[in-house]
């Protein structure tokens, strides 16, 4: 509806100028309402819309001593006139075109620059995964989605093992380096609609789509087994890590902060019991009831 009523309304500025171009000789005032048309039509219609529209304008305009009955008269007629007109509404349509392009151009690297901002706020940005804070979208719509489609979704929640001693013991840029690493690993090691994010410090969280608590403790199980067999490379010394995990099937009925809050819970579990383990399961059958939230 929106783009019909735009075409009417680039229809009647086309129509208008023609008019006016009609009466060129007829009376003075009736030219100088053209040189309204190209700064409104710009910005109303867009560069290309309002360059097409104009372009026909000036080509009737170019035609007018042909056509129109008041240049049909010598005494009506002036030709030092008729191209002062030409030459000053060409100009004013080369100029608004330039403004219109400029004020587009400004606009589109204004809405570029938003959505880059909007993307560093969301990004971690040693390991380049999504943040805490973009995280939670992504939660949301996943949890949309399995409402929709009646699918499930699981998450794991992973620490590394003992990360303090690896920044006491060999600083922290070894620290950084580890952490960087496995979080290339681990968007090596999941499937394109699986999300990896850095959850603080040297936690991180999976979203795993159309996921039941099964796939996910496989999945974690693979990660913990890669992890502990391969050390992490740096500048020639290998760095041992171990990871502990541990894995929530979400269902619809609670929140996604909930089942963080338990895979989180089970995380703890695996750490109390040694490290280097995932724990997935019944929190009820885990854990003392006192100590579920």
């Amino acid at each position: 509806m929106l783009k019909v009523a735009s075409d009417f309304a680039l229809a009647l500025t086309v129509t208008l100028g023609v008019l006016l171009i009609w009466r060129l000789n007829d009376q003075i005032t009736y030219i100088l309402w053209l040189f309204a048309l190209p700064p409104a039509a710009f910005f109303t219609f867009g560069t290309r819309r309002a360059s097409v529209a104009l372009g026909l304008l000036l080509i009737a305009l170019l035609l007018s001593p042909f056509v129109s009955p008041a240049a049909m008269s010598p005494e009506t007629f002036s030709l030092s006139y008729f191209v002062r007109v030409i030459a000053a509404f060409f100009t004013l349509s080369l100029f608004s075109a330039l403004g219109e392009y400029s004020r587009a151009h400004t606009q589109r690297t204004l809405v570029a620059l938003t959505r880059e901002m909007e993307q560093c706020a969301c990004t971690d940005p040693l390991t380049g995964l999504l943040n805490r804070r973009g995280i939670y979208d992504r939660l949301n719509e996943e949890r949309a989605r399995a409402t929709r489609s009646g699918s499930t979704f699981s998450v794991i929640l992973c620490d590394v093992d003992h990360f303090k001693n690896v920044n006491d013991c060999f600083g922290h840029q070894c620290g950084d380096h580890v952490l960087h690493q496995l979080a290339e690993h681990f968007r090596r090691s999941v499937r394109g609609q699986d999300v990896v994010c850095r959850w603080g410090g040297e936690e991180f969280l999976f979203i795993l789509p159309e996921t039941d608590e099964q796939g996910a403790l496989n999945l974690a199980e693979k990660l913990r087994s890669t992890v502990e067999q391969t050390p992490v490379n740096y500048h020639g010394m290998p760095i041992d890590i171990t990871l502990s995990l541990g894995v929530q099937e979400c269902t619809l009925t609670e929140s996604p902060e909930f089942h963080i809050r338990v895979a989180d819970q089970k995380l703890y579990i695996a750490k109390e019991h040694g490290r280097n383990k995932v724990v997935s399961g019944n929190i009820e059958e885990l854990m003392p009831q006192e100590l579920i939230a």
